[in-house]
């Protein structure tokens, strides 16, 4: 469950680059729909057009690392944008209730994800 958070964050912050090569049937991509359909109680619909999204995003992430970019604000605002991107067919697929659980959870996995950073940013 930890690792399904985990890379839910990774997709939605969109804050790491090192994803492996994109693989239709990468287990991670499951992992995070089933984690996604069960804490916001998606139908059998959503959970589908989820699991499509995720695997955009996987292989747009894919790509971004495949091409490279020249500089770290080049990758920081193409992460942004496939975050956006992201967000917005979220918007679509989830009704008002799932899309305000989705953010507040996505709140609380940013605050974690910068305790993280600062802490081994310390070391």
């Amino acid at each position: 469950m930890f690792k399904a958070i985990l890379c839910t964050a990774m997709l939605t912050l969109g804050l790491s680059l090192n994803v492996q090569a994109f693989d239709a049937n990468d287990p991670r991509i499951q992992e995070i729909t089933d984690a996604m359909t069960e804490q916001l109680s998606l139908s059998d619909a959503q959970a589908d057009q989820i699991h499509q999204l995720n695997q955009q995003s996987f292989s747009q992430l894919s790509e971004l690392k495949a091409n490279g970019t020249d500089t770290r604000r080049q990758q920081f605002k193409a992460l942004r944008d496939i975050g956006e991107q992201r967000k917005t067919e979220l918007k679509a697929i989830l009704d008002d209730d799932q899309y305000q659980a989705y953010e507040a959870t996505a709140k609380e996995r940013r605050a974690k994800f910068k305790e993280f950073l600062q802490a081994k940013k310390a070391q």
